[in-house]
């Protein structure tokens, strides 16, 4: 039996092993693959009270940040008959917090919270041990005779997408602490 060069040819190229090649695509740039919470409501609406802003992932799997992330959110008074603002404080167990503006006309204080590449980010969890995270403290909401009350939107995100669909709303998304004294998201 004649075996010609066509032949050998065709045999070899079908046994020489496929290589296939993938690129690792980045934690980043994986659609959805973020989330954020609000826990908090431990305090009457209106009165002293605090709350977690966290954010995780939302499949489960921890992450690192292969560039920053950073979200835009705005603290927005729900009290129509004011223009002031209640006092709050903000602080963040990771990541760097943009410089506070308030529009008086929307009741309205916008800031960034942009958490730096490198970071780890574990499934998304709830309270103080929900890292990332942001904490609010609000004052006393005593205005005349009505208080003001709060809810928090985070309104942007850059460097990474969220499972959610923008905007994220604490008074829709309600807190994730059911058995607080106000789980509602309105603070």
């Amino acid at each position: 039996m004649n075996i010609s060069r066509r032949q050998t040819l065709t045999g070899a190229a079908w046994s020489v092993p496929v290589v296939i090649a993938s690129a690792a695509v980045p934690a980043y740039a994986a659609s959805g693959i973020f989330a954020v919470n609000f826990d908090g409501g431990g305090g009457a609406n209106g009165w002293q009270n605090s709350v977690y802003l966290n954010f995780g992932t939302s499949n489960g799997s921890t992450q690192t940040l292969t560039k920053p992330v950073t979200l835009t959110i705005n603290v927005i008074g729900l009290n129509t008959n004011t223009t002031t603002q209640r006092s709050f404080i903000i602080g963040s167990s990771n990541g760097t917090l943009g410089t506070r503006t308030y529009t008086a006309a929307t009741r309205t204080t916008t800031f960034t919270w942009t958490i730096p590449a490198g970071t780890s980010i574990p499934p998304l969890a709830t309270g103080g041990n929900a890292l990332p995270d942001i904490l609010f403290s609000f004052g006393d909401g005593l205005a005349g005779v009505n208080r003001i009350t709060n809810k928090i939107v985070v309104t942007a995100v850059s460097g990474a997408s969220l499972s959610q669909t923008l905007p994220v709303d604490s008074s829709v998304l309600k807190d994730k602490n059911k058995r607080a004294i106000s789980p509602d998201g309105i603070y």
